[in-house]
């Protein structure tokens, strides 16, 4: 299991890496500043988010299943769980 955790570790790092070369080459080289913050934005959030899920797996899922849930009457609740 840490073989996984240290894995997944460096791919969203080498990933955040070559995310923010490719949003200085939109900045410096095509002139493109609002795709390229979004892309900074979205494209480094994997890391942060992957860190968190490692550092409390629980409390992550509880937020995730909370947050889809949170509209639906609770029979389809238990359906959606289940």
């Amino acid at each position: 299991v840490d073989g996984n955790k240290s894995d997944i570790k460096a791919r969203t790092f080498e990933f955040s890496v070559q995310i923010v070369a490719l949003y200085r080459f939109l900045r410096n080289e095509k002139k493109e500043l609002t795709l390229g913050k979004q892309l900074l934005r979205s494209g480094t959030s994997i890391g942060a988010n992957c860190s968190k899920l490692l550092l409390d797996p629980y409390d992550t899922w509880h937020k995730i299943l909370e947050s889809r849930f949170s509209g639906l009457p609770s029979h389809q609740q238990i359906i959606m769980v289940a």
